[in-house]
């Protein structure tokens, strides 16, 4: 039994239970506050465990506490418990003790202390607890409720440089999410923002910290998420504290490489050490392997082993090891030194490419010493070690071999005991000092296995100290590069190596063999390059460059630019999406980044220019790289950092980074595109969430495998970067969980022939539909089965989890390993195991071990489709690792939609009702595909390809019909659907047997049989067709009229190359399953929902085509100055109109012609008008000039906007809108509604054609 005490304030615990209790605070006069108290329980039998609460209010608090039994024969044990996490709603164990202790807390929370006694003892006991917390008032108390939804808090910063720390949380337990803002109120950007502290964890409360802020007036804007249309509310406290720079620590110290300090660090030193003869070359391996890389590490290390050291080549080697992953080579852990021997004779150990040879190698090398436990991740034992190496084992030249955990900018080498990372800063140092110990200008080589250094940030930082560094911008996948090639290599090329041929010959074992041996697609994906660091300095300035020039133009622009550009540019561990990773799509390629810049028509000559100059720059660095063949040809092999959105900006990266320029650059960006709502007068096009409307769903009644379930939206936005669907179920007990991600893209050929999958999202008003399966993803480990969310992408799919290797207990979360496991898309097989780091932000292929526990998450999501990640279903980690297959989804209710993301990170969401039953009635693998339109639920068997989403790739028969088909994957048996379009109106099965033989080429052979197919009828004939490529398929087909829809017809034919494989089962099976749609009630249901359609017209010179709001009256009327006019009914004062003048902005200019347009044609005879703002918009299809005026018409307060776009010929094209005026309390406003949701998303999604134009558009090549 348990004897569990809620926890209350230390006061009211001590009167509950009524013991007694001493209660002492004080604050001293040095700003902090001591509390000393005392906590009594008693162990029984009844009760031998207690658990005592333990309120920190603040983070950083210190502790120390007294343990006290009554009798001194009482062996008490305390454990100190976290606070709950929706992963362990007890809490886990931080530590155990049996004598006093101190402790101090890094976060604030209601912890537990759970006392026990040795041997079944009882007694009573007291601990006597004092804290030591800095006493800081809070700046703010105050309610954030829909009266009040946004806090503005203003501060001055009287010193550049100095670090702004910004803490908001809740008071009271009413459920509110905050969401805070930091915003410089010089030039009015947001700097910084921060929704969830530990979203992972379910800490809602917000935390930021934005060092390196700039003299000046800064506000605090504290808010809920969804500001003013959020749904949680309730009081808060806000913190803040600003950290002028001579009260910070610089993160990094004076590296101690004294022989004194050396020896303190237990490296060995003369005279007990005797320093080593001379040789050419030295290798120095620094292996942080005290993670769960432990057993990939040492068998880097078994590869130097198997190369050997002599009097030309000699490795010296730290390996820490870790306490609780790989349990080989006697299970150590620490760190120790090893000076390799001699090579082994010819047999004595499996090269790692035996099949034979175990999982991790066996050690033959003695360590030299035992350095203890250390921190692998500290850069002063980095630089010891080099510093330690280099006095003692002299030689011509050096090498540095990394192996760890990588995280690109954020640093390299990660320790789990010390949850730390070798940032750059730390790196620059320890090389600094290494260098200076010898005589040479850099060191030679430096080999990176680790994931994401072919970074620009740590290129940048490490290159005055190398002349070349090998490095993949993506992960890296064991066995690494191949360290007894490279050995064997330099050994070869000792007196004058060619490290480009050395290169080039690892990144060949690495790319065409070691990683091709292991299975996954993912290796489609994966790179490796040789970098001339000698020659860095150029990118460096080209990147800066552009960053600087990008940074002096208008930040709209600047933000179409980027967010056009960083919408499609290659993502680096873009197929291991994850919830649980800081690093996820945050870093870029370069190349492929700058590349899209200079295609994009906002660009002008100097920003194309300089892009083009780091194009040029990255070429000249690169001597050479390979990578898989889905990136081959379209990456530059450098990563730089540029997240998604805008939440995900770290502002480490401004101490961390050295590239300041790109660091203020995105700074820029996503202030542009981040909403202000505060600033509720402000709007022009500015940055909004993409609104989701559904206007459909079918079948009206529950969907299953013979009905798929169809989804139609309207998507109003802007700037949309990417969209998700979603697939999410309504539980039992009413919570929604979601069970799929699937990214959308479209698919676009590039000149080599490649297919690219694009972002192609249009501005202002775009029709979307899904067609979900009814199936869901489920997770198997053989024994256990269970839908589960996964992240599915065109190529593999991923799965958030963490697991605990059998020899753990499994009970506190240091026991627990974040990872993503990625599958094959197809065969559903584990590919890799990708470990994350959440302190540390550290990457790595890791091997789980057979019989590990893996816990996966339940999603839950809240209105606005956010997932919140809880404990999920664990699985037991079988040799061959978990499989996933798409499964009939469970009968019950499910909601499907989109989730959609504008430039920097803002979403929205939006889901239809579906109703899933019968799927256990029918074949489980059935799949059936719904293309609107066209009546017809298409059947196929789940392991056929699926058919083509776009019409445009399907077979045409002329122009009165065509073929949509899908295929076995031998290609030996197929369907064949081919439609017939009734232009005459004549419908019979006759006629469509006729066109079937007369057009598509159908032979029928035999009798024709009538038949029924889903209630209509229809007739059934063996046949036999003749591919264009000679191939001859012969098959079974039935004919009949779509149902309700006067105009289609189909033949469906089960088809086999002849020679191969019978037809009549798979005729049968489609037959039986081929259901018709009621096209008829789908169109109805659209048309009562829709609010938005496009609408084209056309004169002899051009073509417009732009949203039309439905619930408005078009009015057409070629005689007037404005022809086209859309307003809510006639004679309205609000309206939209549009027209196109004798003007030509090459003679008076941008501002003329809107001058002229807005006060010649708009508005002649007003006069009282007030212009109120001129703006530039540059839309994703023109470029307009507007202003902004009001006016009074027939005393009528009103207000518009006129855009004018510049046309060949000296035309310009015209936009008004105007509108009346809201009263409010202190006069008139703008009616911002209608502007937002109609009148701006007319005009964003407007574009204008020459006719010779869409002429070259539609005529065929």
């Amino acid at each position: 039994m348990v004897k569990r005490l809620r926890p209350v304030t230390f006061c009211l615990f001590a009167l509950l239970l009524g013991i007694p209790m001493i209660f002492v605070r004080a604050d001293s006069g040095d700003g902090l506050r001591v509390e000393t108290f005392t906590l009594t329980g008693a162990i029984t039998a009844d009760e031998p465990l207690v658990e005592l609460p333990l309120t920190i209010r603040r983070s950083e608090t210190s502790a120390t506490f007294t343990i006290n039994p009554t009798d001194d024969d009482l062996a008490l044990t305390v454990e100190l418990v976290s606070p709950p996490t929706r992963r362990a709603p007890d809490g886990t164990v931080i530590l155990s003790r049996t004598s006093d202790f101190d402790y101090r807390f890094a976060s604030y929370g209601d912890y537990t202390l759970r006392v026990s006694a040795e041997d079944a003892a009882t007694g009573e006991f007291e601990i006597v607890v004092q804290t030591v917390e800095e006493v800081i008032e809070a700046n703010l108390v105050a309610v954030i409720d829909d009266a009040t939804p946004f806090h503005t808090i203003p501060i001055e910063v009287a010193q550049t440089g100095t670090a702004i720390e910004i803490d908001l949380r809740e008071t009271t337990n009413e459920g509110l999410d905050t969401m805070l803002y930091l915003v410089e109120d010089q030039n009015n950007i947001i700097i910084a923002s921060n929704n969830d502290r530990d979203r992972i964890n379910g800490d809602k409360s917000s935390y930021l910290f934005f060092p390196q802020a700039a003299r000046g007036s800064y506000r605090i804007i504290a808010t809920r998420y969804g500001d003013a249309d959020g749904r949680t509310s309730g009081e808060f406290r806000l913190f803040y504290n600003l950290i002028p720079p001579a009260a910070q620590t610089s993160g990094v110290s004076t590296y101690g490489i004294r022989d004194g300090d050396l020896l303190n660090s237990g490296f060995p030193i003369a005279p007990q050490f005797e320093p080593r003869e001379q040789t050419t070359w030295t290798i120095f391996a620094y292996y942080g392997g005290d993670n769960n890389l432990e057993g990939a590490l040492i068998n880097d290390l078994n590869e130097f082993e198997l190369a050997g050291s002599d009097q030309s080549v000699r490795i010296v080697a730290l390996l820490d090891r870790s306490p609780g992953h790989d349990t080989s080579n006697d299970d150590w852990y620490g760190a120790r030194l090893f000076e390799i021997g001699p090579p082994p004779d010819d047999g004595d150990q499996p090269h790692p490419d035996d099949p034979e040879r175990p999982s991790v190698a066996t050690l033959t090398t003695p360590a030299i010493t035992d350095l203890g436990v250390v921190n692998s991740a500290d850069g002063e034992l980095f630089a010891q070690f080099l510093v330690w190496g280099i006095r003692n084992y002299p030689s011509d030249n050096y090498a540095i071999s990394i192996g760890s955990h990588g995280a690109g900018w954020y640093g390299v080498v990660t320790d789990d005991t010390h949850s730390d990372i070798i940032s750059l800063p730390e790196m620059q140092q320890a090389l600094n000092l290494a260098l200076a110990q010898t005589d040479l200008d850099k060191f030679a080589f430096l080999i990176n296995d680790a994931c994401f250094m072919s970074s620009v940030e740590y290129f940048d930082a490490i290159s005055p100290y190398f002349d070349y560094a090998l490095a993949s911008p993506e992960i890296v996948v064991n066995p690494g590069h191949d360290m007894t090639l490279f050995t064997s290599l330099l050994r070869e090329q000792v007196l004058e190596p060619d490290f480009s041929d050395i290169s080039t010959q690892l990144i060949n074992q690495y790319i065409d063999v070691d990683i091709l041996a292991r299975p996954g697609t993912d290796v489609f994906f994966l790179t490796s390059a040789l970098t001339d660091l000698n020659e860095f300095d150029p990118v460096v300035e080209a990147v800066e460059t552009f960053a600087a020039i990008v940074n002096r133009r208008n930040p709209v622009l600047v933000a179409n630019l980027l967010g056009s550009a960083r919408s499609n540019t290659y993502t680096y561990q873009h197929f291991m999406r994850s919830n649980n990773s800081k690093t996820a799509n945050s870093m870029v390629d370069l190349a492929d980044l700058m590349r899209r810049v200079t295609e994009n028509r906002n660009a002008d000559e100097e920003v194309v220019s300089a892009a083009q100059n780091v194009i040029q720059a990255l070429n000249s660095v690169r001597l050479y790289a390979s990578g898989g063949e889905r990136v081959a040809g379209r990456i530059g092999y450098y990563n730089i950092y540029f997240p998604e959105r805008s939440v995900n900006f770290d502002t480490g990266y401004f101490d961390q980074s050295p590239l300041s320029e790109w660091g203020r650059m995105l700074r820029n960006y996503y202030n542009v595109v981040t909403p202000a709502p505060w600033q509720g007068d402000s709007v022009f096009h500015t940055p909004i969430a993409p609104s989701i409307n559904v206007i459909n769903r079918y079948p009206f009644g529950a969907a299953n495998l013979q009905k798929s379930a169809l989804v139609e939206v309207e998507i109003n936005g802007r700037n949309i970067t990417s969209g998700i669907a979603v697939f999410d179920r309504v539980e039992a007990d009413g919570i929604v969980v979601r069970y799929a991600e699937e990214r959308l893209f479209w698919r676009e050929v590039m000149p080599d022939g490649r297919v690219e999958l694009v972002n192609r999202w249009q501005s202002g008003y775009q029709p979307a539909n899904i067609t979900w399966d009814a199936t869901l993803p489920q997770v198997t480990d053989g024994e256990q089965s269970h839908f589960e969310m996964l992240f599915v992408d065109d190529q593999t799919t991923s799965l958030d989890a963490r697991y605990c290797p059998p020899n753990n207990a499994c009970e506190a979360d240091s026991d627990w390993e974040s990872v993503i496991i990625t599958f094959s898309r197809e065969e559903g097989f584990t590919q890799r195991v990708i470990s994350l780091s959440q302190t540390t932000n550290g990457a790595g292929i890791i091997e789980i071990p057979a019989g590990s526990l893996v816990e996966t998450f339940r999603n839950v999501v809240n209105e606005d489709g956010q997932i919140r990640p809880e404990p999920g279903n664990l699985y037991t980690w079988p040799e061959e690792g978990l499989r996933w297959s798409w499964q009939p989804a469970p009968d019950g209710e499910y909601q499907v939609g989109y989730e959609l993301t504008a430039f920097g990170g803002t979403t929205g969401f939006a889901t239809a009702d579906i109703t899933i039953a019968g799927n256990a009635e029918l074949p489980p693998e059935l799949r059936t595909y719904n293309r609107p339109g066209t009546g017809f639920y298409q059947p196929y068997p789940e392991s056929w390809e699926a058919p083509l989403p776009d019409i445009q790739d399907l077979t045409f028969i002329g122009d009165s019909g065509l073929i949509d088909f899908t295929a076995s994957p031998d290609g030996n048996l197929r369907t064949n659907i081919y439609v017939h379009f009734h232009f005459d109106g004549e419908k019979s099965i006759e006629q469509i047997l006729d066109w079937a033989q007369a057009e598509a080429g159908i032979q029928i052979i035999g009798d024709i049989s009538d038949t029924t197919v889903d209630g209509e009828a229809a007739q059934a004939f063996d046949m036999r067709i003749t591919d264009p490529d000679g191939e001859v398929f012969i098959g079974r087909a039935f004919a009949v009229p779509v149902r309700d829809l006067d105009y289609l017809s189909l033949v469906v034919a089960a088809e086999a190359r002849e020679g191969t494989t019978d037809y009549r089962e798979h005729f049968d099976f489609v037959k039986e399953n081929l259901t018709f749609v009621d096209e008829a009630a789908i169109n109805a249901n659209r048309d009562q929902n829709a609010r938005w359609d496009f609408y084209s017209f056309s004169t002899t010179e051009y073509e417009y085509d732009f949203p039309l709001f439905l619930e408005w009256d078009l009015t057409l009327d070629d005689s007037s100055d404005w022809p086209f006019s859309l307003q809510p009914s006639a004679g309205s004062d609000t309206f939209i109109k549009t027209g196109v003048f004798n003007l030509s902005a090459n003679i008076e200019g941008a501002t003329g012609v809107l001058s002229n347009v807005l006060l010649g044609y708009a508005l002649p005879d007003v006069n009282q008008l007030t212009l109120t703002n001129t703006n530039t918009l540059f839309g994703q299809f023109m470029t307009w000039e507007a202003v902004s005026y009001t006016a009074f018409v027939d005393d009528q307060r009103l207000s518009g906007r006129v855009y004018t776009a510049a046309m060949p010929h000296g035309k310009t094209f015209a936009v008004w809108f105007q509108l009346p005026m809201i009263r409010t309390e202190n006069g008139y406003a703008e009616d911002i509604e209608t502007i937002r949701a109609i009148f701006e998303p007319i005009v964003d999604g407007y574009q204008v054609w020459m006719m010779e134009q869409v002429a070259a558009v539609i005529t065929p090549n």
